[in-house]
């Protein structure tokens, strides 16, 4: 499944980032997984999932897409990625992308999840609006139930 609109996300143990310009920008913390270093992706970007979670449960938003060869797709992504090493640029490997423009690609090995930030433009927005849903922990529900 092809997902372009806002907030539209996948969630998976590997995936191809394609992206004619990825930044590291910081750290995020998501529970279950740990801390991920975060990137934005702009100009034309695209993830695909290549490796599916195990189990194949969403950890950062309640509505990503799970499915191997589930794509997100659009002019800006944020991308969280759970490794320690960043992204350096050796390990990205540069070709053309589309007509005279070059690419960056790179194949990630741990959880990744990608979500739409700019949505490509001359896509309608989707009706209704798509909102990010951060999954709900047992520890969030103990912690609430033992202040009543």
């Amino acid at each position: 499944m092809k997902l372009v609109y806002n907030n539209t996300s996948i969630e998976c143990a590997g995936a191809a980032i394609k992206a004619r310009k990825l930044n590291r920008t910081s750290v995020f913390r998501i529970n279950g997984i740990g801390v991920c270093l975060v990137y934005k992706s702009s100009r034309n970007s695209q993830a695909t999932i290549m490796k599916e979670l195990d189990p194949k449960k969403a950890y950062y938003n309640t509505h990503s897409a799970l499915n191997i060869d589930d794509i997100v797709q659009a002019e800006d992504l944020t991308i969280y990625i759970h490794s320690v090493r960043c992204i350096i640029a050796e390990n990205l490997k540069k070709s053309k992308g589309s007509g005279k423009h070059n690419a960056q690609f790179y194949d990630t090995k741990s959880y990744t999840a990608a979500v739409v930030c700019k949505q490509i433009p001359g896509i309608p927005p989707a009706d209704p609006l798509k909102q990010l849903e951060a999954v709900k922990t047992d520890l969030l529900a103990n912690v609430s139930n033992d202040n009543k």
